[in-house]
């Protein structure tokens, strides 16, 4: 029910992750089930019931990503989180009962399974490098503007191309620029405005791709028959 909501919203990056867990799913069983030499029924090796999993399930799918699989903890988590959300859907919609619920932490009375990421370090560029990547300059239009515009999301602290292209210009000030990231707008529970100090080179981008004094964003990259609302 979940992947054809998603196929219908036409967001497809979310969609082939859930189907890569239903995948994962039976590999599991299917792998799990030739180990322990039972006898193979294909039938009930692409049905999990929500029944199934309870926190010994998704410990021991977490071994075998992890041991079986190589796995990185990071895929483990993403997968994880992947069935948490179908379970929450079932519970909200009374298919289980919130007590056999297998997420969070274990209590004297309940085992529960605990989600863990591992926290990756993100390198930046060193003052040398980034010298090169912002005097180089490329010949052809087309190229320059996607290089202005990964510099200007560098700058930006990693603002995607949703954030860029609707940066309003209410968020900038003389000194800064302050927005939320699309990226947490719908995925966590506490929001937290990016402040960015700005520099020349930001400065030179709001300049070379203004918009027009009618337009509320700060640059002219969109279409204007576009809803980003939507």
């Amino acid at each position: 029910l979940r992947t054809d909501e998603l196929q219908k919203e036409k967001r497809f990056g979310t969609l082939n992750s859930f189907k890569n867990t239903k995948s994962l799913l039976y590999r599991y069983k299917l792998d799990r089930s030739r180990k322990r030499g039972l006898k193979i029924q294909l039938i009930s090796i692409r049905v999990v019931s929500f029944h199934e999993i309870n926190a010994d399930f998704l410990y021991d799918l977490e071994q075998y990503m992890l041991v079986d699989l190589k796995s990185s903890r990071n895929t483990v988590a993403h997968h994880m989180k992947n069935i948490r959300t179908i379970y929450n859907m079932a519970v909200g919609s009374n298919l289980v009962k919130k007590i056999n619920y297998p997420f969070g932490k274990s209590t004297p009375l309940m085992k529960k399974y605990t989600i863990r990421a591992e926290q990756k370090e993100k390198p930046v560029l060193s003052e040398e490098h980034w010298d090169k990547l912002i005097s180089y300059e490329s010949p052809f239009p087309a190229t320059q503007k996607a290089l202005d515009m990964f510099k200007l999301s560098y700058c930006l602290h990693g603002a995607n191309g949703y954030d860029i292209c609707t940066l309003l210009k209410t968020s900038v000030n003389s000194k800064e620029v302050k927005f939320f990231r699309k990226k947490t707008t719908n995925s966590s529970t506490l929001l937290v405005k990016r402040i960015v100090e700005r520099n020349e080179f930001i400065d030179k981008m709001f300049i070379k791709y203004g918009s027009d004094a009618k337009s509320p964003y700060v640059l002219d990259l969109l279409k204007p028959n576009i809803d980003w609302e939507t």
